[in-house]
Formats: C-alpha cells, structure tokens, sequence
C-alpha cells in the first residue's frame, strides 16, 4: 500500500514528458496507421518534449496527447516532420497547438513542415505566448536547397504582440560533436 501511495505522489510531481522517436524509417509508414492510445498522465505536466518523429504522428496523436496534457505551458519540437506527411496529421498539429491555451514557450528545432503548416501554427498559437525559439541546423552540401527547406516566408507570422524572447537562428553543428551516420536519415526531416 505504501509503495503504491509513493508512487502516486512522484507521477502527480512530474512536470516534464519526453517523447522520443526511436523507429526504423522501414516500419514508420506502417506505424503512422495503426491504432494508438494515451495513457492517463498526470495533469501537473507543463513542459512537452517531442524529438526525432521524423515522418509525424498518427493522424489523431496530438489532439489526443493534447487533452491528456491541458496545462502545457512549454512545447519544445525537435528534429522532424512535426505535421507530417499527409492533410489529415496537418490538421492535427494544428489542433494540437491550438488546444495548447495555457503555452508560454514555444520552441521549434530543426522542425519541417510542408509550405503553408507553419501559418496555421501562427494563427493557432495562444495569446500569452512569451517565449519564441525558431533554430535550424545547417547539415547539407546544398546551401540553395537546404533554405529552401525553411519556413522563411511563415516566421513572421510566429511573431506577436506580448512575446519577451524570439530567437531565430540558423547554426553550424557544434564543433566538438561528432556526427553519427544514419543510414535512414531522411533529406529534410532532421
């Protein structure tokens, strides 16, 4: 009884989730269309983390983690295709952001989205945003190629009355880091 009582009291403290994507490009397709769940999380929750979803979410995700989540105050995106690839998952990204009424910080890195997504975002995002981060890493041989992937055009409309910090950067890949090849890197979605 006790240790099940302790347990509760550490999952209703928990304040940040991370959601990593750890699936083979191979089998993401297929993971895209096949029945999801949430489970119950705890509504002190404030601070999301989603990295590495390099094709999106199921259609539906993120509208579902957004009511499992009503007191997102922080939603950090990192390194993917954040609306996916289809009209359907860009609804619900939109949604997603939308429901999101109680976001101060908003941070978005090396997040692609196809033209378009990111001004529904603009429109979507709550009024007492404070914090702005836009970032991208610059990976590529093809410098052309590479900004034309950005959503240079929908930034601005990120901008709003209110906001205490907007960062924009494009950077080089910290120095010391050392890269790892990964074969199933897709061109556009890290």
């Amino acid at each position: 009884m006790i240790s099940k009582n302790l347990r509760i009291v550490r999952t209703q403290a928990l304040t940040t989730l991370i959601l990593t994507s750890d699936i083979k490009l191979d089998d993401y397709t297929l993971v895209l269309t096949q029945p999801f769940s949430i489970p119950t999380l705890p509504p002190s929750i404030t601070t999301l983390t989603l990295e590495l979803f390099s094709l999106g979410y199921p259609p539906g995700f993120l509208q579902a983690l957004g009511q499992a989540l009503p007191n997102l105050k922080s939603l950090t995106l990192y390194s993917q295709l954040f609306a996916g690839t289809t009209q359907a998952s860009q609804d619900d990204a939109v949604a997603f952001v939308s429901a999101a009424t109680a976001l101060r910080e908003f941070h978005v890195l090396d997040v692609f989205a196809p033209p378009g997504v990111f001004a529904r975002i603009a429109g979507a995002l709550a009024q007492g945003l404070a914090f702005l981060e836009v970032c991208y890493t610059y990976r590529h041989s093809d410098a052309a190629g590479f900004l034309g992937t950005l959503p240079v055009k929908e930034v601005g409309g990120l901008v709003r009355e209110g906001l205490v910090a907007f960062t924009v950067g494009i950077g080089a890949p910290d120095a010391g880091a050392v890269e790892e090849v990964d074969e199933e890197d897709v061109e556009g979605t890290e």
